[in-house]
């Protein structure tokens, strides 16, 4: 049990640590590695794959929608619902 909540946070940080950086996993394609390298290698090929995709729209000279600018992009105007009389 923990006294406190700097405790649990302590052991909850060295757990997670060893979970990820010490405790090789036999998962689908880990091949014996932990999961904080395979972490940070999909963000590569993410990122790659992400500048991939730029280029080649870019290359098309596809339309690229933009959101509006302003801090109302996300909203609609709602109708008006009007009760017969």
């Amino acid at each position: 049990m923990h006294e406190n909540v700097d405790e649990m946070q302590t052991d909850l940080d060295d757990y997670l640590a060893r979970y990820n950086t010490k405790q090789p996993y036999q998962g689908r394609d880990m091949k014996g590695r932990t999961p904080y390298p395979m972490f940070v290698k999909g963000l590569h090929k993410e990122k790659k794959t992400v500048a991939k995709t730029a280029a080649q729209t870019e290359k098309m000279n596809l339309p690229v929608k933009r959101r509006p600018s302003g801090n109302n992009h996300h909203r609609k105007e709602k109708p008006v619902h009007q009760r017969p009389h």
